[in-house]
This record gives structure tokens, sequence and C-alpha cells, in this order.
């Protein structure tokens, strides 16, 4: 059997890495786990905000707020991790364009998973908040600084060591192109 000529040329597939699957994984498990708070949330909002309303409003409404929390679960499921990469990628660009894309990547992809732990975390102070505030009418600005604050600093143990890392990739690699340019 003869090749046809005009066949354009086999690009091999490149294979996920490993750490990348399990960063899909990972990512996608935290976005479950925040979703429950998230739906929660809404319920609490949505027997306060719709009292009162009209019946083909209240219709409306919620028929808008499911479909964009449905829209905001699905695009998160499916490219939450392809816009963290791409963010990745530009923080590459502007501050660490002289290192291994590579290697700056697989170390986005080895930090993803903590983020599980964290979203746990996350979801139950979230969870505590909701209650606070809906059910046992805690005053709103001191609850959001009790809950507030501790929820920021999780996120923080996310990316302030995947800040850590990269600096540690951008010094090696300063330090390689300075060895380089001496030798």
């Amino acid at each position: 059997m003869n090749e046809n000529p005009y066949q354009p040329p086999m690009v091999p597939e490149e294979k996920e890495s490993a750490d990348k699957t399990r960063a899909r994984r990972s990512f996608r498990l935290a976005t479950v786990i925040l979703w429950v708070p998230a739906v929660y949330n809404y319920l609490e909002f949505d027997a306060i905000a719709l009292t009162g309303l009209p019946g083909d409003v209240e219709w409306l409404y919620r028929s808008v707020n499911v479909v964009l929390l449905l829209t905001g679960f699905v695009l998160l499921w499916f490219i939450g991790l392809n816009l963290v990469e791409r963010t990745s990628l530009l923080l590459h660009r502007v501050f660490a364009s002289h290192t291994d894309v590579k290697d700056w990547q697989e170390t986005l992809y080895r930090s993803v998973p903590r983020i599980v732990r964290l979203a746990l975390f996350g979801a139950g102070l979230w969870l505590i908040w909701i209650v606070g505030f809906y059910r046992m009418d805690w005053d709103f600005y001191t609850l959001s600084w009790v809950i507030g604050v501790p929820a920021h600093a999780l996120a923080a143990c996310w990316y302030l060591p995947l800040l850590v890392r990269w600096y540690q990739l951008v010094t090696s690699a300063s330090r390689g192109q300075g060895n380089e340019s001496q030798a």
C-alpha cells in the first residue's frame, strides 16, 4: 500500500504528564468540594431574596441563577485548570522567560493536589459562614473577618509555596546562566 504524498506529516501527540493528570483530577475534586457550599449559599440567599416577588419574576430569577451556577461549575470542570495554566504561562513569560517552561508548568502541576485538602477546610469555613450569617444572624462584618481571613490564608497556603518554588526555579536558572557566561 502506497503512502499518500499529499498527506500532511504526522505530528506525534504529546501524552499528558502524570503530574498534569493528577493536577486535573485534584482541581476537579476541589471544584466539587467547593460546589457544595456554593449551592447551599445560593439556596440560603434565595430563600431571603425572593420573598415577596411575583411568581413569574421568582421563576425567572431562579432559572437564571441555576443556569449561571451550572455554567460556572461546568466551566471550572472543563477549563478551570487550563485557565490556571494560562495564567502560569503569562507569569512565566513576564517574570521567568529564561527558565524552562516545562519545569515551570510541572512545578504548578505538582502543587495543585494540595488544593483538595485546602478546599475541604475552605468548604468547612464557608459552611460555618453560611450557617452563622443566614441561620444564626451573626454580624456580617465580624463573621466575614473571623471566617474570611482564615479562608484567604488557606488560599495562600497553596499559592505562596508555589511562588517560592517558582522563585527557586528562576534563581537556579539565573545561576546556571551566570556560570555559562563565565566559562
